[in-house]
């Protein structure tokens, strides 16, 4: 086919074909943000009273439209840029036969990735999780003990619990990993598995308390392969849909046990794995053992998690040095004074 051929062809069939494409390969989790890169691409299209366009309709312009659009909507600018780079990846794929490569309709948006907030916690706060009486703390935010709901609530938001120190303890093993992990995968005290995000080999000494969260779910895992009741098919699409909607359950349980910890505290799948490593640089061990318990490929990987854990360290610094510059303890005589929006006691000289 000759360039005018090809850039007739429509880009939604090709968005369609590539997704079709990753599923026969197994590759679900790249179809299904393929999927929603097209399905977001759909109803901008339709805002503009368009049902299609061809890869020749594709224009800067056009696209630089989409993603201004997207930041009317509730799309986050990460989501944002990653929806971006699936369309790029399709059309790419889809015009790299040309004999004359058309330009590049995805060279004036921003495809790159924005720093997010601190995801991990402290070492309280977990201490906290680990012994938090669930029952009185739903009771506590107005879940009634004596709805009929009440005791399946309590078993689910147990389990997201216990997922997450078993999370935390595995050297902040991935959702995802914990999904899919099987009981053969545990051999003489030793987890052995590779992450599904890299394929990278991963060993995790069994510690007790692991065990004991193994244990406690072993009934409800009776019949199928894996090591916690996450999963229940062992067909890969079935599963990775199931897993999906594990996911999703999964934060919303750990939002739910935010609000019984505090106002502070913010849980979610990836703050056991951003803890963990975290607390392992609080104990100033070395970024290599960091990067290697995490199954990072690079500790390049490793530095992006311990960059915003330095910032910490500044802003405990600075703050150390406010409390000795205006609250110093030797100081003998206190005076009231008033501090931006409240009150606050600091000792004077005289």
């Amino acid at each position: 086919m000759n360039n005018q051929e090809i850039l007739q062809h429509s880009f939604l069939c090709c968005l369609s074909q590539e997704i079709q494409s990753l599923r026969k390969a197994k590759r679900f989790g790249q179809a299904s943000r393929i999927e929603s890169a097209r399905n977001s691409f759909v109803r901008f299209l339709r805002s503009q009273g368009r049902a299609d366009l061809t890869l020749g309709e594709l224009t800067a312009t056009l696209v630089l439209a989409y993603q201004q659009w997207l930041g009317t909507t509730s799309v986050v600018k990460n989501s944002s840029s990653c929806y971006i780079r699936s369309l790029q990846s399709v059309f790419n794929k889809a015009a790299s036969g040309l004999p004359i490569q058309p330009a590049n309709p995805f060279a004036k948006v921003y495809r790159g990735i924005a720093k997010t907030r601190k995801r991990a916690t402290s070492i309280s706060v977990i201490q906290q999780l680990r012994v938090l009486d669930i029952p009185h703390a739903l009771a506590a935010i107005g879940k009634s003990p004596c709805r009929r709901t009440f005791a399946s609530l309590l078993r689910r938001v147990t389990f997201a619990r216990d997922l997450f120190i078993f999370s935390y303890c595995a050297r902040g093993m991935a959702f995802v990993d914990l999904a899919y992990l099987k009981k053969e995968d545990v051999r003489q005290g030793i987890i052995c598995y590779r992450r599904r995000k890299t394929g990278q080999q991963i060993e995790v000494a069994l510690e007790p308390i692991m065990r004991e969260i193994i244990e406690r779910y072993a009934a409800q895992t009776r019949g199928i392969p894996y090591l916690f009741p996450i999963l229940r098919t062992v067909d890969e699409e079935a599963a990775y849909r199931a897993y999906r909607t594990a996911l999703r359950t999964y934060n919303n349980y750990l939002k739910l046990l935010s609000a019984m910890l505090g106002e502070e505290v913010c849980l979610t799948s990836y703050v056991a794995r951003h803890s963990w490593a975290s607390v392992m640089h609080e104990l100033d061990m070395p970024i290599s053992v960091i990067s290697q318990g995490l199954g990072h490929d690079s500790e390049l990987t490793t530095q992006i998690y311990i960059k915003s854990l330095e910032n910490n360290k500044i802003h405990g610094a600075n703050k150390f040095l406010i409390d000795r510059t205006f609250f110093h303890p030797f100081l003998s005589h206190e005076r009231d004074i008033l501090w931006p929006q409240r009150y606050v006691k600091i000792a004077i000289c005289t």
